[in-house]
């Protein structure tokens, strides 16, 4: 057989191979599903930023952003007369499967105060998953910095993250892990160029390339990948809650780890008002509530995860507020108290994401406090 024969049939070979293959794959994934595609992106500011352009999830597809990344909020004036900046964590850009575009804290808030204040409102939602202070700092400093944009109140909605990152890390720390509480893991694997949780982990080119190519065989590998990863995180965290000692709040160089990270939390959220105020825009930043500071929280849940969590939770809400005296922080904790078990505001047994009762609740209070300084606003540039 000559060289030419041989080479195309071996060709042929591999195509039926692969073909087979793909053919596999394509039924493994009609019966084990999908992992969600990496939706994040490397940013040179904000270390992880939502893709511009386009959904935040495939199964999400009605939350887009637009080509600076921002998720739409739908109905935006285009000359506004007020314009707010949301910034945040998923708690504030809204986090749940069924969230319309128009059913997003945002969009909500804007309709919200448009419809009370009889003026045209626009809230830019900048929140984006996984953003602790850090985060909503850059991303406050890109929107007014780089991409030149004007806002009149500046609203972080947040408290949760970096809290909730410092109390899962927490146990790492203990077991000598060499796990640092005060850092954000999601930043050092960005940093490192390692994307958790997805095929292209592998951190090659032909990794990535796999998961760009619409492969079944990726596809499938990566639900594999990810399945594994997950049911090993959730064996960790029942591992933690047995291994952590009853006293760990009381011990010194856990409370020393806190003190920095109050520190550090307290001086960026200080560096967002000053950012904001030599823009032109008043700053206010709102305390959110989780699931367990909630009084109707059933018994059968309360403590059953995280109890570090909340117990520096509460710790953290109360100084910060001590500590931030020279801008509005408002403490919501417990605004879902007069909620029944029935009307839970949460979404499943999520901690920190709220379903549409919860939203919708939150944007009313938001709206009570926010009216008085918006109509301040408002009443002097009506007199420019």
């Amino acid at each position: 057989m000559s060289f030419k024969k041989k080479f195309i049939f071996t060709l042929i070979l591999m195509t039926l191979f692969f073909a087979m293959i793909e053919g596999v794959a394509f039924v493994g994934v009609k019966i084990v599903g999908t992992a969600a595609e990496q939706r994040n992106v490397y940013h040179p500011l904000r270390f992880q930023a939502q893709k511009a352009n386009h959904y935040i999830r495939p199964d999400w597809v009605a939350l887009r952003t637009n080509e600076d990344g921002y998720i739409i909020t739908p109905d935006t004036p285009t000359n506004p007369d007020i314009t707010i900046v949301l910034t945040g964590s998923s708690s504030a850009r809204s986090q749940q499967p069924f969230t319309g575009a128009d059913k997003t804290v945002a969009a909500l808030l804007q309709k919200h105060l448009s419809d009370e204040l009889g003026i045209s409102v626009s809230v830019v939602n900048t929140a984006t998953a996984g953003h602790q202070a850090f985060r909503e700092f850059m991303t406050l400093y890109e929107y007014f910095e780089h991409y030149e944009h004007k806002a009149d109140m500046v609203l972080s909605l947040n408290g949760l993250y970096s809290i909730h990152n410092f109390s899962k890390n927490l146990g790492r720390y203990i077991n000598d892990e060499g796990i640092y509480p005060i850092y954000d893991t999601t930043i050092l694997h960005e940093i490192h160029g390692i994307f958790d949780g997805t095929f292209a982990a592998m951190n090659t080119v032909f990794g990535k390339f796999l998961m760009n190519s619409n492969l079944n065989i990726a596809k499938f590998i990566n639900k594999i990948i990810v399945d594994s990863k997950d049911e090993k995180e959730k064996a960790y965290k029942k591992g933690l809650e047995k291994d952590i000692p009853e006293n760990f709040a009381e011990n010194s160089d856990v409370d020393a780890l806190y003190q920095k990270l109050l520190r550090r939390e307290t001086a960026i959220y200080d560096m967002m008002e000053t950012l904001s105020s030599s823009h032109g825009a008043s700053y206010s930043f709102v305390l959110l509530p989780a699931r367990y500071s909630w009084s109707n929280l059933p018994d059968e849940m309360a403590n059953k995860r995280f109890p570090r969590f909340e117990h520096f939770r509460q710790k953290f809400y109360k100084d910060i507020l001590a500590e931030t005296q020279a801008y509005p922080v408002y403490n919501f904790a417990n605004i879902f108290d007069g909620l029944t078990i029935e009307n839970s505001p949460y979404t499943d047994r999520q901690i920190t994401h709220y379903n549409d009762i919860g939203t919708a609740y939150l944007v009313e209070e938001l709206a009570k406090i926010l009216k008085p300084d918006l109509q301040r606003i408002a009443r002097q540039k009506t007199e420019q």
